[in-house]
């Protein structure tokens, strides 16, 4: 190709392109969120909308945040809501719609749980230890609740129980003890309320439920065992206990013994 053939063909491709149709400005509009924003959302696209909103998010949505994004008032769509959940329920499905932590979130029906057992348990990994599922308990029914409150009520050092249910998100730290050394307190978090399907720790099973019929003994104070413990540790450390019993014995021996 000559310079002069080069050059008539660039000459030819620019004209070409000046000549193109622009892109139909809708498209531009299409990719701007305040364009989108902007769109109005018809009567007939409500319940559709929250349907798809519910699958998308990763936990619960408040009304008045689906209020908002559907152009509805929050009693307009509380009813929207209320109608979805039962046609899920009407049609069998293996969704629910349900309330849970303040918000709205498609769970799993009751139903399908054996299925969605099986599928959970193939490929599961880190479930929860016995250890951390009874300190996570005696967090949620007593909470705000220390460590080392945590270990006298368990008997046993629940440090790293603790730990691994922060890491998991199911507990965090609520506060400090006002007495001596200030010790962190530990409550549960809204991620456990969503797990267990809950709205609030009210609604958690009632401890006496799970008692058997005869009245259960009273709790012995925390703090009182908390020092027997402690006190009992160190006479065994130091001897003290085994001398104190000798001592005892001698000084509660049978009187009146016979003379030399």
């Amino acid at each position: 190709m000559t310079e002069g053939s080069a050059e008539h063909a660039d000459e030819r491709i620019a004209d070409e392109l000046e000549s193109a149709p622009a892109e139909p400005a809708r498209d531009a509009d299409a990719l701007d969120p305040a364009a989108a924003a902007d769109e109005p959302v018809s009567v007939a696209a409500r319940r559709p909308g929250i349907e798809a909103v519910l699958f998308l998010a990763d936990e619960p949505v408040g009304v008045d945040a689906l209020a908002e994004l559907v152009e509805a008032t929050p009693a307009e769509v509380e009813e929207e809501l209320h109608a979805l959940a039962e046609a899920y329920r009407n049609a069998g499905s293996g969704i629910e719609v349900r309330q849970a932590a303040g918000g709205w979130r498609l769970y799993t029906a009751p139903p399908a749980a054996p299925v969605v057992r099986r599928f959970a348990l193939l490929g599961r990994t880190g479930r929860l230890t016995q250890a951390a599922l009874e300190t996570l308990a005696v967090i949620a029914y007593k909470q705000p609740i220390g460590r080392q409150a945590v270990s006298d009520i368990r008997g046993v050092n629940a440090d790293g129980a603790v730990r691994s249910l922060v890491a998991r998100g199911f507990v965090s730290e609520v506060g400090r003890d006002p007495g001596p050394g200030q010790a962190v307190l530990y409550g549960t978090t809204r991620t456990l309320l969503e797990r267990l399907g809950l709205n609030s720790l009210e609604e958690l099973p009632a401890l006496t439920e799970f008692l058997p019929e005869a009245p259960a003994p009273d709790e012995p104070a925390l703090d009182r065992l908390r020092d027997v413990r402690c006190r009992l540790r160190r006479d065994h450390r130091t001897g003290r206990w085994s001398r104190r019993r000798r001592r005892d014995g001698r000084a509660h021996g049978p009187a009146g013994g016979r003379s030399a």
